[in-house]
Parts: C-alpha cells; sequence; structure tokens
C-alpha cells in the first residue's frame, strides 16, 4: 500500500512538472513586442549618455 501511494505522488508531480513547461528561475527571457522596444530605447539611451561621459566614474 505504501509504494502506492509513493507511485501516486511521484506521478502526480511528475505530471505537474512537465504540464507547464517554464524558464528555471533567474533565466533571461524572450523580450517581444512593447518590452522589446522599451528595452532598445533604454539601451540606446544609456549608450549615448556613456559615449558624452555624464556616465559613473569609477576612479
Amino acid at each position: 500500500m505504501q509504494s502506492v501511494k509513493v507511485i501516486f505522488v511521484l506521478s502526480v508531480t511528475l505530471a505537474v512538472a512537465f504540464a507547464n513547461p517554464r524558464l528555471p528561475p533567474g533565466a533571461p527571457k524572450p523580450l517581444d513586442g512593447d518590452d522589446l522596444s522599451k528595452a532598445k530605447e533604454l539601451l540606446d539611451t544609456t549608450l549615448a549618455k556613456l559615449a558624452t561621459g555624464d556616465g559613473p566614474n569609477y576612479q
């Protein structure tokens, strides 16, 4: 009886784990749409600021 419970719990756990494929915690996610355009705009702004010398000074 105990082995049946263990197999059942293991089966349910595996079914839940593989039913919803998702990225592991901390993994980068692909950007698209509005998020992608915001990221590009932020990158361009940041690089332009660094090119003018207004960025951080680590001396």
